[in-house]
This record gives structure tokens, C-alpha cells and sequence, in this order.
């Protein structure tokens, strides 16, 4: 899963890196266009210009003189004049047909000329209106290029040749250089674009980061926690709230606490009540069986005493509940606590598959194996006869130890599952409702929480977490090797 600071990042990137293409693309084509139509503009008043020295006698004389006559050679010797003057590739001089009369370039001498981007009859069709045409720019050996065609009237008004102006369009060699420097630019532009995204992507997932740790703090329990985010936006307004509610919900832990010790001692006074009667309730019982003969009635008496001794479990589950938890705690070696967990559970029938690491564990050996029994005994009962469970135990990077009993069968339903760690709620026919509930006040006196979730593993229907903060409540007595 991609964290919001490398989305954010990314996001960034994209943005300004597509922004800086459009714009670049945009002065590209922008800048071309305008070249163009400049260096259009400036060949028509130039071919324009060397075209009004040789209209009339000119082109009549033009036309009747021999190749390589004085009148020729002169002709080519002021156009070689202009070439060089303006930077021209070639300037020619051709008649209606195509065929060249004088050029700058010898080695177009009296031949047709050589094919263009446009065929040689197409200035003649494209001259029978007007007196100017320029081509498109083309590539010539590599170098944008533009023809412009002139129209040379004779003396009778009539055209008798074509001016070819041959232009080397220079104002594209400075786009090019502006492409290059608009690359270059735009290649250190888009590396600060990339460190202005990182900076802007850490300062606004920073906070957030920090709001989903200390969130993650309140769901493990550590009701009353303060976020350090203090920004002035609407995450900072966030984290005032969710302080408020971290302490709202601390003192509401504590009054609830209050009343739970009240009902504690209130219901171990009862407890201690009803486990009286219930001894004498069974010794007479014992006593009737000595004298009763009568099969029915015996059978009578056995569902009384297993009767009260439901409820004697019952009593002396609650006793265990409302009484304040004394701790033992020492240092003890994971695998063998869970080894005897199963040991404790010899009428486990199902498999069961374990990974636990070897750790050593700050806790109370008796009261965290009772905890063990408890959820291996409620996962057996769930995942059915011909079911799995699963068994695993490692510690995180944060020095919390995470215990996962897994089983199959059927999830427990999301409205439930807070409530089976509630004193007297069951789903059992037969339940006392206070096997998850006194595994909660074992795991909180360690400092720690437990959850009942959907199982994370292909195959498994529920899973109870374990989570002690061994690393933070006991030092260095919780470490693994």
C-alpha cells in the first residue's frame, strides 16, 4: 500500500510536470508560427525587391540570351551579390516552363529544376493571380527552408519569367536553441518540482501520520494520550478533537471503572451469600441419595448436584472477576507457556498449528495460561469437531507482543464481538459469559488489550489478539532472540 506522502508526491510531480509540457509544447509551436510568418514576410519584400530590378527590358533580354553570354554572367554575378547580402541558399531566374535561365548555383544551369516540396508547374498556376507565392517551409538537407516565386513581367506586361528566392529559415536554428535551453530548464525545473512536492507531500503528511499513530494509541487503550500536532489548519482543529475526546473517554473510563468496582464488591458480597447455601444445598442432597432407593429419584438428586455445581462455577467464576487481581509476575519463556496452556487442555480434540517465538515474557505464568486456555477452549468450541485452530505469537517492532489464536467455523457478527468480553453475555447454550471477560482483566492488569476480530488467515473464520506492551510497562524484560 502506497503511503500519502509518495501519493502526494506523486501527484505533485505529475501536475507540474504536465503544466511544464503544455507550456513548453505552447511557446514551441507558438514561436515556430511566428517564425514563420516573419521570415514569409521579410523573403516576399526581399524577392519583391530584387524581382523589381529585372522586370521589363530585362526579362526581355534575359529571355533571348544565350547561355553564358555577358548579359547572363552579369545577371549571376549581381545575384551571386544578394545571395551573399542576405544569407540566401540560391536565387534563380526561370522561365513559365521550369527551365532555369540563370542561377547562383552552377550546377543548376540550364536544366529544369530540380523537384521542390512543390512541383515546378505549381508556382506557374499559383502566379497566374497574383505576382507572389511562398512555399511551406520544407527540409533541406536537414535545414528548414523556404522558396518564395516572383513573377518578371516584359516590357508588354506579359510574364514571360519567375524569380526563385531559396532561403535557409535561420529564425528556426534560434527555436531550436531555445527547445534546447526550454529542455534543459525545464530538466532542472521538474528536479525541483520533484524536492518542492517531497517538502509540501512531508509537511502536509507529517501531521496526518502522526494523528493515525496517536489514534492507533487510542484504540490499544491509552485513554487520555495528547497529540502533539499543533498546526493552524484543519488538521491542527482535528487533533484539538480528538484530544478532547481522548480525554472525554479517559474520564469516562474511570467513572465506569468506579461503578464496575462498586458492582464487583456488590457482586462478590452476593457470591459469598449464594456459596454457602449452595454447600448445604449439596450436602443434603448427598445425604437424600443415602436413604433413596428409588432409581427416578436418584436420578433426581444428580441433576440437582450437577445443577448446583453449575452454579458453584458460576460463583466462583465471579469470585475471580470482582476480586482485585494479585500479581506474580516474573520472567517466563513464551513456547513454554503456551505448552502448558495445551497441556491444561486435554480434551482438546482438533489440531492445532503454532508459531510462537522464543521469548521471554515479564507476566503472571498462571493468569496469562489461563488466558491461553480460556481463548483455546472458546476457539475449539467454535471452530466444531472437524476444525482448526492456530496459534501464534511474535513480537513487534515496538516491543509489543502480539498473541493471535485463530479458529475455523463461522466469524462472529461485528454487533457481538464487544460485547462477549461483557460479564454475563454469551451466545452459548450452556456459557457463564465470564471466560472472555475475566481474560480482559488479566490482559489490562499486564498493561495490555485484547480483540476479537475476523481472522486475517485464508481458512480461519475469527481471531483473538493479545497485545502486551511489555516494552513500555516492564523495560527490558520482554525481548525475544
Amino acid at each position: 500500500m502506497k503511503s500519502l506522502s509518495f501519493k502526494l508526491t506523486l501527484l505533485c510531480f505529475l501536475l507540474f510536470g504536465l503544466l511544464f509540457v503544455l507550456s513548453g509544447l505552447f511557446i514551441r509551436f507558438h514561436l515556430q508560427n511566428e517564425a514563420t510568418q516573419l521570415l514569409r514576410r521579410q523573403m516576399i519584400g526581399l524577392s519583391q525587391s530584387i524581382a523589381s530590378e529585372y522586370r521589363g527590358a530585362f526579362t526581355d533580354y534575359l529571355l533571348d540570351a544565350e547561355a553564358e553570354s555577358p548579359l547572363i554572367q552579369s545577371i549571376r554575378q549581381r545575384l551571386q551579390e544578394k545571395r551573399g547580402a542576405f544569407n540566401l541558399v540560391n536565387v534563380a531566374i526561370l522561365d513559365t516552363a521550369g527551365q532555369v535561365l540563370v542561377s547562383t548555383d552552377r550546377a543548376e544551369g540550364f536544366k529544369t529544376r530540380q523537384p521542390r516540396p512543390i512541383s515546378t508547374n505549381e508556382p506557374v498556376r499559383k502566379l497566374a493571380d497574383d505576382t507572389v507565392f511562398a512555399s511551406p517551409v520544407y527540409d533541406h538537407h536537414g535545414s528548414p527552408s523556404m522558396t518564395v516565386y516572383v513573377s518578371l513581367t516584359r516590357s508588354d506586361g506579359n510574364r514571360g519569367a519567375i524569380l526563385a528566392v531559396d532561403a535557409s529559415a535561420d529564425y528556426f536554428r534560434i527555436i531550436r536553441r531555445i527547445q534546447r535551453m526550454l529542455l534543459y530548464s525545464g530538466a532542472i525545473l521538474l528536479v525541483l518540482v520533484l524536492l518542492f512536492s517531497l517538502i509540501v507531500s512531508h509537511y502536509i503528511a507529517r501531521p496526518i501520520r502522526q494523528l493515525a499513530a496517536f489514534s492507533e494509541r487510542i484504540r490499544r487503550g491509552e485513554l487520555g494520550a495528547q497529540s502533539a500536532v499543533a498546526t493552524r489548519d484543519e488538521i491542527g482543529r482535528l487533533a484539538v478533537s480528538l484530544n478532547s475526546m481522548s480525554h472525554q473517554l479517559k474520564e469516562d473510563r474511570l467513572q465506569l471503572d468506579e461503578k464496575i468496582n462498586s458492582l464487583m464488591v456488590l457482586s462478590g458480597g452476593i457470591a459469598h451469600e449464594i456459596r454457602n447455601p449452595l454447600n448445604g444445598i449439596n450436602l443434603y442432597a448427598d445425604l437424600l441419595k443415602r436413604k433413596l432407593i428409588s432409581q427416578q429419584e436418584a436420578g433426581m438428586l444428580d441433576n440437582i448436584k450437577t445443577e448446583i455445581k453449575r452454579i458453584n462455577e458460576i460463583v466462583v467464576r465471579l469470585l475471580d472477576y470482582t476480586k482485585p487481581e494479585k500479581m506474580n509476575l516474573g520472567s517466563i519463556r513464551l513456547q513454554g507457556l503456551v505448552q502448558a496452556a495445551l497441556e491444561g487442555l486435554p480434551s482438546l480434540a482438533i489440531p492445532v498449528e503454532l508459531d510462537v517465538a522464543d521469548c521471554l515474557v515479564f507476566a503472571d505464568e498462571v493468569k496469562m495460561r489461563q488466558v491461553l486456555i480460556n481463548l483455546l477452549q472458546n476457539g475449539a468450541e467454535a471452530a466444531g469437531e472437524k476444525g482448526r485452530l492456530s496459534l501464534i505469537a511474535h513480537l513487534e517492532m515496538d516491543d509489543r507482543l502480539v498473541i493471535e489464536v485463530h479458529n475455523t467455523g463461522k466469524p462472529v457478527p461485528a454487533e457481538e464481538r464487544g460485547k462477549l468480553f461483557t460479564p454475563f453475555f454469551t451466545t452459548k447454550p450452556k456459557g457463564t459469559g465470564l471466560g472472555l471477560a475475566l481474560c480482559r482483566k488479566i490482559v489490562s492488569s499486564h498493561g495490555g488489550h485484547i480483540e476479537l476480530l475476523n481472522s486475517a488467515l485464508p481458512g480461519f473464520a475469527t481471531a483473538s489478539i493479545v497485545t502486551l506492551k511489555g516494552g513500555e510497562i516492564h523495560g527490558d524484560h520482554l525481548y525475544c532472540r
